[in-house]
């Protein structure tokens, strides 16, 4: 299974910001997600693939892309990517709006997903 590798580089206690650096492993994709924060995406490394109703947008390695708050997108990483990615208010899995999309191949196992939850319970608690 695909897996996602985030490393957490910056997340304010006030929850204002969040910034990380993120690897995907293999080609995989991600449920269609409508985050309630903004997104500036940098591709570090490989390709990502963003879908928006009937558009698609392909960033190359040092390229950017400003995703605002609430839209509807779907994240496609052809191949092996490493990504930068600063949410404004900060990730939270809460905020992701990641829908439920039967057959598509997910970028975040389950063990990242607890690490995410985890890491946020931590700072959200300190």
């Amino acid at each position: 299974m695909p897996t996602l590798a985030p490393a957490l580089r910056a997340l304010r206690e006030d929850g204002a910001f969040s910034l990380a650096s993120a690897r995907v492993r293999e080609a995989s994709e991600e449920a269609y997600q409508a985050p309630l924060f903004d997104e500036f995406v940098i591709c570090n490394e490989g390709s990502i693939e963003f879908l928006h109703g009937e558009e698609r947008l392909r960033l190359q390695e040092g390229e950017a892309v400003f995703l605002p708050k609430s839209l509807r997108v779907k994240w496609i990483w052809p191949q092996a990517t490493r990504y930068t990615v600063l949410c404004l208010p900060a990730f939270s899995p809460e905020l992701s709006g990641r829908e439920a999309e039967e057959g598509a191949t997910v970028a975040k196992d389950s063990k990242s997903m607890e690490r995410l939850e985890a890491l946020h319970a931590k700072v959200e608690g300190a």
